[in-house]
């Protein structure tokens, strides 16, 4: 199972201009990517474009 094989801690950053092309860059492993299919640098985009984040 997943959880066996990693163990990680998880935490909530705030967003902004000095860490959004860090967060666009990260990723998930090949199990995962069928849960989580869309890289970030998309979700950031419709997040924004959505209004529900402060620009």
């Amino acid at each position: 199972m997943l959880e066996d094989r990693y163990n990680a801690d998880v935490y909530l950053e705030v967003l902004n201009e000095n860490n959004w092309l860090h967060i666009c860059n990260l990723s998930v492993s090949l199990e995962q990517k069928e849960f989580f299919p869309i890289p970030n640098v998309y979700w950031i985009g419709i997040q924004l474009l959505s209004g529900f984040c402060k620009q």
